[in-house]
C-alpha cells in the first residue's frame, strides 16, 4: 500500500508509509506510527530494537520510568505492592532469596561471605544458605558458626550447639556457655553495668545498682553475701611474747558505700601453763594498722586442746576521712567453768580513703612452750 491514501472502510485512513518500512499499529480509528529502522512489535507486546534486544512490553509501567515486575537485583524500584505480591507468591516452606531485593551491594550484609553453609571456609553465599533447611542449618551452626571481629578475622565469638546452647568464645556445653576469664583487662567471663532496680522485683533477676548485687526469689529481692579472705592451712602463736599475725582481710581505699555491713569469723584451740599472769593471750583487731578493739581474757589453765572462737560483726555508718563504724566483737575460750568471754561493743573511727586491711594479731605475756594458739578457720563474709 506504499503511497496509497485511498481511505479503508469504516472512515480508516492510512498514511503515507516511509521507505524504511515504518510500521503502524491502529488505534480506534488513528494509525500510530512507531518511528526507527527495523522495530518491531508482536502480538504478545514484546518490542525487538534494531540491534536484536528484546523488551517486554506488558512490564512497561503506566509512568513508563521503571518495570512493574520484581527482577534479580534491580535498581531500587520496587514498591511496596510488588515486594508483598512477591513473598505471597512463595512457595510453602521456601525462604525469599535476597537477590530479588533491590540494591544489594558489596557493604550489604546480605552479599557478605558467611561460614554457615560451608562449615569449613567463609565462602558460602546467600544462594547457599536459602538452599539450607532448617535441621542443616541448625547443624551447620553447630559445627562451624563464627562472628568476625573487628578486623574482620573469624574469631568464633559465638557458637551454636544442636540443642539451643550458646556459647561466648567456648563450645557450648549449657545454655548459656562464657569462656573463662584471665589477668589482662577486659576480660572477665562477665560484667554488670551499674543500673536502676526493678521498680516491681522479678523472679529469678540478678540486678547490680552500682553498690549492690541483688538477686530476687519468690518476688523477695535481697543483697548477695559475699565471702572472702579464707585460710586453708592452720596458723601457730607459741614460745613467744611477740605480736604476730594471724589474719587479714584485704580492703581497699574507696570501695565502701554506707550501710556496708561485714562480719567475720575465726577460730582455734589454745592452751597454757596455769593462772599465772605470764600465761594471758591478748588478741587485737586492728584496721588500717591502727588497733580497734582489744580482748584480754581473764587468764585461767587452758589445758592443751581447749577451743576458742571469735565472732565480729560491724556497720559502714559515714564514709570519709572522719568514717565511721559501728563494731561488735565477742571473744570465747573454752567453756564456762574453765574458760572466759570479752565482749567489745563501739562505734570507732574509720578512714575510708585509705587502705582500711583489717587484721588479727595475738601476744603471749611470756614465751612459754605451753604458751600457744592455733587458727584453724578464719574468713569474712560482705553480707551486701
Amino acid at each position: 500500500m506504499t503511497g496509497d491514501t485511498r481511505p479503508f472502510p469504516f472512515g480508516v485512513f492510512v498514511p503515507p508509509v516511509s521507505i524504511d518500512m515504518a510500521l503502524v499499529r491502529f488505534r480506534g480509528i488513528n494509525g500510530n506510527v512507531i518511528q526507527g529502522t527495523l522495530i518491531i512489535v508482536d502480538d504478545d507486546d514484546n518490542i525487538t530494537m534494531p540491534n536484536g534486544a528484546k523488551i517486554n512490553g506488558r512490564s512497561i509501567s503506566a509512568d513508563g520510568a521503571k518495570l512493574d515486575g520484581i527482577e534479580l537485583k534491580a535498581t531500587a524500584d520496587q514498591t511496596g505492592i510488588e515486594i508483598v505480591s512477591l513473598l505471597e507468591a512463595l512457595i510453602a516452606g521456601t525462604r525469599l532469596s535476597h537477590d530479588y531485593l533491590d540494591d544489594v551491594g558489596v557493604d550489604d550484609h546480605h552479599d557478605e561471605d558467611h561460614s554457615i553453609a560451608s562449615h569449613d571456609d567463609t565462602t558460602a553465599t546467600g544462594a547457599e544458605l536459602e538452599a539450607l533447611t532448617d535441621d542443616s542449618l541448625a547443624d551447620a551452626l553447630h559445627r562451624h558458626s563464627e562472628l568476625s571481629s573487628p578486623d574482620g578475622a573469624p574469631d568464633r565469638a559465638v557458637r551454636l550447639n544442636t540443642t539451643g546452647g550458646v556459647g561466648v568464645g567456648v563450645d557450648a556445653t549449657a545454655t548459656l556457655h562464657l569462656k573463662a576469664g584471665t589477668a589482662a583487662a577486659g576480660t572477665a567471663p562477665i560484667k554488670f553495668n551499674p543500673g536502676t532496680l526493678l521498680a516491681i522485683p522479678e523472679v529469678g533477676t540478678i540486678e547490680f545498682d552500682g553498690d549492690h548485687f541483688t538477686i530476687t526469689n519468690i518476688a523477695t529481692r535481697k543483697v548477695i553475701d559475699r565471702t572472702s579472705n579464707i585460710i586453708v592451712s592452720t596458723v601457730t602463736v607459741a614460745s613467744t611474747a611477740a605480736e604476730t599475725l594471724i589474719w587479714t582481710a584485704p580492703m581497699a581505699a574507696n570501695s565502701l558505700r554506707v550501710a556496708n555491713l561485714f562480719k567475720l569469723h575465726v577460730d582455734g584451740i589454745i592452751s597454757n601453763n596455769g593462772p599465772a599472769e605470764a600465761d594471758e593471750v591478748t588478741i587485737r583487731i586492728k584496721v588500717s594498722g591502727v588497733t580497734k578493739a582489744t580482748l584480754s581474757p581473764n587468764t585461767k589453765t587452758l589445758a592443751a586442746g581447749t577451743t576458742w572462737h571469735l565472732e565480729a560483726n560491724a556497720t559502714q555508718r559515714t564514709l570519709g576521712e572522719t568514717g565511721s563504724r559501728a563494731i561488735h566483737i565477742h571473744l570465747a575460750i573454752g567453756d564456762s567453768a574453765t574458760g572466759d568471754e570479752v565482749t567489745v561493743v563501739d562505734v570507732v573511727a574509720i578512714n575510708t580513703t585509705i587502705n582500711m586491711d583489717v587484721t588479727i594479731t595475738a601476744q603471749w605475756a611470756s614465751a612459754k612452750a605451753n604458751n600457744t594458739i592455733s587458727l584453724f578457720q578464719g574468713f569474712m563474709e560482705y553480707k551486701n
